[in-house]
């Protein structure tokens, strides 16, 4: 073991002059920090302003490291934010959650010192998020002049109307929970949510923002039980950068005349979930899934794309119809307390295809189809048939356990309709199946289809067939593999 020798005062000198950090320009040693802070802390910021002067004369000289600004801060460090931003845009928390607890005289005092001292930074917010009770005097933040605020984030603790107008004519986002705003002062909006608020607005009001709002990208409303105003202005609302729709909890009349006025040519998704809250509350989802088709439609004439792919979930708590081309996907769905029936479901299926035009219902060459294991897929083939003419390949799933809805295809599509309809073959065109059963499952039904329809000439003949896992009988492998062009098994066992 080597001893190390003594240390000259010298040796020690040079040695505490060698962090090389130090001799970073101010500019690139800014940045260093700021990557580093990328979270924001002010704890960690603070701590490294006590390094040595050279780090805190850097930090303090990098505004972009000041910009996030919590009126829950300490009087000091808030000071600290407004000097060291600059001019720079700031995000602002304001969350009465942070303050004195149900203090009010309190938190009153505490609000009035600190606005006294960031009042004059509000025309450089740039995001504000406001959580505060329904009680509170909301004009002391929301009627600030907020000149270039740009992301607005509303959360109160019950349902409030603020009837002031904002004073924020750069407002592009804006999200609102239990809290009514002056909606005729809003226009221009990339982003508008709104949840659980009973306070409004009307349907009325949300036509005329979304009028006054033609850059709109997504709109989202929850929970918002407005009536339907007369008269109703009956022109269309275009919305050529809408990209998301999203609606839950509302009302289907309402809401269906309010979908049956937008055009978003380029719309990218579409969801509706609707809760029947009891029998006699019951609402036909009908208008919601025609309007979904109308949407699916109307947004797919892509020149370059021959064939489309559709997707259909139906469970008694769900029905998702989806479109599966790889880059947009428009779905809807509707949820139910006690559970949708077969007949509604398929009544909504219906509804949704006949929206989608005939232009685009011949593009769409494959569908998947999905259920929950009790055969109700079966009944989904004359849907199909009706809509869809051109379809070649189904791909048949139901729950890993069950094999009823495979069947039920199967025994569906294995024969012609009765004479009374004239004795026509269902999904004429179909050439490919794609079935998914359990390990446990055989696939012999699989040969009762394809000798049906390769005995008669009123169907094309199924030449490819995927098996996925579920087993198979040796004869009837070899008969399939004489029939079919191609017979893919996947993880299947022969026996």
């Amino acid at each position: 073991m080597v001893t190390p020798g003594p240390v000259s005062f010298r040796e020690m000198r040079e040695h505490n002059d060698l962090p090389y950090i130090n001799q970073l320009p101010p500019e690139l040693l800014g940045l260093i920090i700021l990557q580093h802070n990328h979270w924001g802390s002010y704890w960690e910021l603070l701590s490294l302003r006590g390094v040595c002067k050279f780090w805190l004369e850097v930090i303090d000289g990098t505004p972009e490291l000041w910009i996030r600004l919590s009126l829950s801060f300490n009087v000091g460090l808030i000071s600290l934010i407004i000097k060291n931003s600059k001019s720079l845009p700031l995000m602002v928390w304001y969350d009465e959650d942070g303050y004195l607890g149900d203090d009010q005289p309190a938190l009153q005092e505490r609000i009035t010192s600190i606005l006294s001292r960031t009042a004059m930074s509000s025309g450089r917010w740039r995001s504000l998020s406001y959580t505060a009770s329904s009680e509170s005097n909301h004009s002391q933040i929301l009627g600030l002049p907020l000149h270039n605020l740009q992301d607005l984030d509303i959360s109160l603790s019950g349902n409030l109307a603020h009837t002031a107008p904002l004073n924020a004519p750069n407002l592009k986002t804006i999200s609102v929970h239990r809290c009514s705003l002056n909606w005729s002062s809003i226009s221009h909006l990339r982003l508008l949510n709104i949840h659980q608020n009973t306070e409004g607005p009307t349907v009325e009001a949300i036509k005329n923002i979304l009028k006054a709002s033609p850059d709109l990208e997504v709109l989202t409303i929850c929970c918002n039980w407005a009536n339907l105003d007369i008269p109703v202005d009956p022109n269309p609302i275009n919305l050529p950068k809408l990209q998301d729709i999203h609606f839950a909890d509302v009302s289907v009349k309402v809401y269906s005349h309010l979908l049956n006025l937008i055009v978003a040519p380029n719309l990218a998704t579409f969801s509706f979930i609707g809760v029947n809250k009891s029998t006699s509350q019951s609402e036909d989802f009908t208008p919601i899934f025609a309007a979904a088709g109308r949407f699916i439609g109307s947004n797919r004439d892509c020149p370059n794309s021959s064939s489309f792919a559709l997707g259909i979930l139906s469970l008694p708590s769900k029905l998702y119809i989806k479109i599966r081309d790889g880059i947009v996907g428009v779905q809807t769905g509707v949820w139910s307390d006690g559970g949708v029936g077969l007949n509604d479901r398929l009544r909504y299926t219906a509804a949704a295809l006949e929206g989608f035009g005939k232009t685009f219902s011949n593009k769409i060459k494959n569908v998947g189809l999905r259920s929950y294991g009790n055969g109700d897929l079966g009944s989904y083939c004359r849907i199909l048939h009706s809509y869809l003419p051109a379809v070649e390949e189904l791909n048949i799933a139901g729950l890993p356990d069950e094999y009823a809805d495979v069947k039920a295809v199967m025994e569906t599509l294995s024969m012609p309709s009765s004479p009374e309809e004239g004795s026509f073959w269902l999904l004429p065109n179909l050439v490919s199946l794609r079935l998914r059963v359990s390990t446990q499952v055989q696939h012999d039904d699989i040969l009762k289809i394809v000798e049906a329809r390769r005995a008669n000439t009123g169907a094309k003949s199924i030449n490819h067939i995927t098996l996925h896992t579920g087993q198979v009988n040796r004869a009837v492998f070899e008969k399939l593999k004489g029939f079919v062009e191609c017979l893919e098994l996947v993880e299947v066992k022969i026996i």
